[in-house]
């Protein structure tokens, strides 16, 4: 922390968990966006739940939560 690196290196490794869930998620969402720490994501209510379960089982040391709109 603190090094001007950190910042890159995190988003690296966000954008290398979101896409290994993506792509193992059966019924991918019709929209994702991201902007720095926040995720928009267009999906099916019912589907909800298990994609949320499904990226916090990706990788242990990073955990995401959930904000419904």
């Amino acid at each position: 922390m603190g090094s001007p690196l950190s910042a890159v290196i995190a988003n690296m490794v966000k954008e290398d968990v979101e896409t290994r869930a993506l792509n193992t998620f059966i019924s991918g969402p019709k929209l994702w966006k991201r902007y720095v720490d926040g995720t928009f994501v267009l999906l099916k209510q019912d589907k909800l739940t298990d994609l949320f379960n499904h990226i916090n089982a990706v990788e242990n040391s990073i955990k995401f939560t959930m904000a419904k709109e």
